[in-house]
């Protein structure tokens, strides 16, 4: 089978390598230049099936349209907040979105796949999950530090009103953050740290040091640092359920904080649990299979 994929480049890779490891050809669709959308028409002439990374209206991209009017077959592989804009066009229309056109929906974690079924989307779980994660489990640290999330620009949506009042009500606890260097907080608490963007190194570096990992977004799909955190050992306090991760009872500071004190009324300990399924759920092997048993592969 040839597979023609479009959407995230990080995403794409690595379906791009479970699709070849079952013995299919892929390419990856450009984007952009004129060039590239010629060669991108060949792509839809050249393939059987469309395989697209992140929930969309399929009427709304002529390429897709080309693709649905010469029969191709089409993957919908949903990942977070596409999941949120196409609940947000149902409420609005009431009209199941792509319910009209032949192709298959995919949702990388169990939590889409229930807010797409409340649309009216039935979508098999299916994760992607990068081969390159390192599931070395770490010895637990001596103290407890949170780790955090935060890229700049997106501070509302990750959350720092709920990490500014956790870290207040624990200024003895690090809160270690990434992905933002904190030059628009013109109100730093003592005890937040902004990394900015580390490397793999450091960022293992900080894995080792941390305790727990703190995701909390207004909406999340499956994070691959929560991977990783489970992979390495540490306890995850996330906003939605996942095996051996700690899911506060409501989305309130008070909850949230229920949760984070769970994990600091007892010395810094190592998630095995969590490690072991992180080993075995995401290998490729294990990934490959759940496409077979969607249909997809």
């Amino acid at each position: 089978m040839k597979v023609l994929l479009f959407g995230s480049d990080f995403f794409t890779k690595i379906i791009s390598e479970i699709y070849q490891e079952a013995g299919h050809e892929t390419r990856i669709m450009g984007r952009a230049s004129l060039i590239q959308k010629v060669q991108a028409v060949k792509d839809v002439l050249w393939c059987d099936e469309v395989y697209l990374v992140s929930g969309r209206d399929l009427n709304s991209v002529k390429l897709l349209r080309l693709a649905m009017a010469l029969k191709k077959r089409i993957i919908i592989h949903w990942t977070g907040t596409d999941v949120v804009h196409a609940t947000q066009q149902y409420q609005k229309d009431h009209v199941v979105p792509n319910a009209q056109y032949p192709h298959i929906d995919l949702a990388v974690a169990s939590h889409l796949q229930q807010e797409l079924l409340e649309i009216g989307i039935h979508a098999a779980y299916v994760p992607i999950a990068s081969q390159d994660l390192n599931f070395r489990v770490l010895p637990a640290p001596e103290t407890h530090m949170v780790l955090c999330y935060l890229p700049e620009g997106r501070e509302t949506f990750y959350g720092i009103e709920i990490l500014k009042a956790l870290a207040k009500k624990h200024p003895e606890v690090p809160f270690c953050i990434l992905a933002n260097d904190g030059g628009k907080d013109a109100q730093k608490l003592p005890n937040l740290h902004y990394m900015g963007t580390v490397g793999r190194k450091k960022m293992e570096e900080l894995f080792g040091k941390c305790s727990v990992l703190l995701r909390y977004p207004e909406h999340d799909g499956l994070p691959v640092m929560m991977l990783e955190a489970q992979g390495f050992g540490r306890q995850v306090i996330h906003r939605y359920p996942f095996p051996y991760v700690i899911t506060p009872e409501e989305d309130s500071i008070e909850s949230i904080d229920a949760a984070l004190r769970k994990v600091l009324s007892e010395p810094p300990r190592v998630n095995q649990e969590g490690a072991d399924y992180v080993r075995r759920e995401f290998t490729k092997e294990r990934i490959l299979q759940r496409y077979r048993e969607a249909g997809v592969i």
